[in-house]
């Protein structure tokens, strides 16, 4: 990533899921996200009561969590996609908005 000057100011929006809030941290600790977490927020859901849409970067239902490519890979599938759905309080599930492949 290129250097930013000022750095952009986030908030870390985390479900209960702990694999996306690690990956996040670690890169920022390490300087390869060049930005300032101004607040880390868990379990987020219960007070925001809006929609909120996620990119999944595999095909639900098949391939839930943190590396659906290597879920998918290790089963031998050959085309790989990406799923929005709405966000839930459940890993990854319904409802389902479209898929790519």
């Amino acid at each position: 990533m290129p250097n930013l000057n000022p750095k952009y100011k986030i908030y870390v929006l985390a479900s209960k899921q702990d694999h996306g809030l690690v990956d996040v941290l670690h890169e920022w600790q390490d300087g390869r996200l060049p930005v300032d977490i101004t607040c880390v927020i868990r379990n987020f859901l219960k007070t925001y009561k809006k929609d909120i849409i996620n990119t999944h970067h595999g095909l639900l239902p098949s391939f839930k969590g943190g590396n659906p490519s290597r879920l998918a890979f290790n089963v031998g599938v050959k085309l790989i996609g990406a799923t929005s759905h709405f966000v839930t309080e459940e890993l990854d599930t319904r409802p389902i908005m479209e898929q790519m492949f």
